[in-house]
């Protein structure tokens, strides 16, 4: 699906689908893009119906944007959080805070090559996000 310069990957709806399922999942977007265009783009898309929790994250690699969403979902042991990311700043980010660090990497759509991805020390690294639920079952 495509709206403007912005395409949602056909993986994305799914996974979140399957994930909603789970009552102990709870959903957050940390993101360092602009709040207003991070609204938007859940808007067009239909997404913001998932999502718990959303975080303007200025600080990455710094941990403070997750953290801030840790604090403002309750959550108090952070050891059974994942957070995804697509960049090795996010992957940093997530170690810092004591999140498990998991990348997505799709050959045609990522920020960062797989090497730079890697460099973030990932848990794991899914080419689909769909392969989440499969993976945390």
């Amino acid at each position: 699906m495509n709206h403007g310069s912005i395409t949602l990957f056909s993986d994305v709806i799914p996974a979140l689908d399957a994930l909603k399922k789970f009552e102990s999942v709870k959903l957050g977007v940390v993101s360092q893009t602009p709040r207003e265009q991070v609204m938007q783009n859940l808007e067009k898309f239909s997404l913001q119906v998932y999502f718990d929790n959303i975080v303007l994250d200025l600080w990455k690699p710094n941990p403070k944007g997750l953290l801030q969403a840790l604090e403002e979902l309750e959550i108090k042991d952070s050891h059974n959080v994942i957070y995804v990311g697509d960049m090795k700043e996010d992957l940093q980010a997530a170690h810092s805070a004591n999140i498990q660090p998991w990348a997505i990497y799709r050959e045609n759509g990522s920020f960062h090559t797989l090497e730079n991805i890697k460099k973030g020390s990932p848990k794991i690294i899914l080419k689909a996000l769909t392969e989440i639920t499969t993976t945390i079952s």
